[in-house]
């Protein structure tokens, strides 16, 4: 004859309750260790530019501003890295044309942000809307 089940549950039920509880706490302990790891990722990840853009305007202190094909190369690659040569438009075609890129990017932007449900998309972007 096996035992009631009934007869098990007040026990159980408060076995459950723990583990649940155990699994809430835990889950908040890793999302709140997450959130200061990435904080302090982030601070770290700030010092280290920091210190990269001290250096190249120490580099420049001692080098001078001279027409050195460093400086050249270096400028080269700024200007590479800064310019947008083409842009993905929404049917999946390659946009070289510059006008076009101009126009295209602010209305991506608008539409991305002007949607109601982009707090989904970006859970930890927060942005104040203007009721004017």
């Amino acid at each position: 004859m096996e035992p009631d089940p009934k007869s098990c549950l007040p026990g159980n039920l408060s076995k459950v309750y723990k583990i649940c509880y155990k699994l809430t706490t835990t889950t908040f302990n890793c999302r709140k260790q997450e959130h200061e790891l990435k904080i302090n990722l982030n601070s770290w990840l700030t010092v280290e530019e920091d210190q990269i853009r001290q250096k190249s305007r120490e580099n420049w202190l001692i080098l001078g501003d001279k027409n050195t094909k460093k400086f050249h190369s270096a400028s080269k690659v700024r200007h590479h890295r800064n310019h947008i040569q083409l842009l993905l438009n929404g049917d999946g075609e390659l946009i070289h044309d510059m006008d076009t890129i101009k126009s295209l990017a602010p209305k991506f932007y608008q539409k991305l942000f002007n949607q109601d449900n982009y707090i989904v998309s970006f859970p930890e972007l927060v942005v104040k809307k203007n009721s004017y």
